[in-house]
């Protein structure tokens, strides 16, 4: 579904990204791990048009997306879950939900779909459904959080990139994100995922990568990560 070959960016003259190359097969769940810097948020900006990487390819469903703008490529079918959530706090839950499917508003015929498509979100998160009318900003981090993959969803993706997601939140929170993730994959969607918290990417993965510096150090089948000795002893703690 994803190939990206020799993928190179740079924030002015500095490279955050190094050749990188990765492929996500349909149905997946893939995910980065790695440090701080290590240019994990950059690639998910590659691939949603938010960064202009310099040279490589990123190909989805057989057409090269470099350079398209963010809202073409959440037309074809890819949205973004942003690191630090950055939903609209000054809005209510279910505005949030709504600026999600923005690029659906304008084309006769979907309101009737949107509707369907936010009560299939309560219906996967109760609690915001309860939260409705409530102000975003208000919300706990998990809540924020869960807001923030429902907002990607009404984008209706064939892919979801998901960037920290496990980021502030309580090991109970966590586990309920994670959950949802696999409920996700479950129902069809595919989803690359970005997490420091690789003990618990690990565990709704089938396929995985280390980057370290701006280039993929290891990649592998997730078994294959699990008994890497160098992956056990710098991201599972040895």
């Amino acid at each position: 579904m994803l190939k990206i070959e020799g993928l190179k960016a740079f924030y002015g003259n500095i490279p955050a990204l190094k050749g990188v190359s990765l492929h996500v097969l349909k149905g997946q769940v893939v995910c980065i791990i790695g440090a701080n810097g290590a240019g994990k948020t950059t690639l998910l900006k590659s691939i949603s048009g938010l960064v202009k990487a310099r040279e490589g390819r990123i190909v989805f469903k057989d057409q090269d997306i470099m350079g398209l703008s963010p809202e073409r490529i959440v037309e074809m079918g890819i949205s973004q879950v942003p690191e630090g959530r950055q939903i609209f706090s000054h809005l209510t839950v279910l505005d949030n939900i709504r600026l999600g499917a923005y690029i659906y508003f304008f084309k006769r015929g979907y309101h009737s779909e949107i509707n369907k498509k936010i009560q299939s979100l309560y219906d996967l998160f109760p609690i915001l459904e309860k939260r409705s009318n409530q102000i975003a900003g208000t919300l706990s981090g998990g809540e924020q959080q869960m807001l923030a993959i429902a907002r990607a969803l009404m984008g209706r993706p064939e892919m979801l990139l998901l960037d920290e997601p496990s980021m502030g939140l309580a090991p109970l929170i966590v586990r309920d994100i994670f959950e949802v993730i696999k409920k996700l994959n479950d129902s069809g969607t595919t989803v690359l995922l970005v997490e420091q918290n690789a003990k618990a990417a690990l565990e709704v993965a089938q396929y995985a990568y280390v980057l370290e510096t701006g280039a993929m150090v290891y990649e592998g089948s997730v078994e294959e990560l699990l008994d890497n000795p160098k992956v056990k002893e710098a991201y599972l703690g040895g």
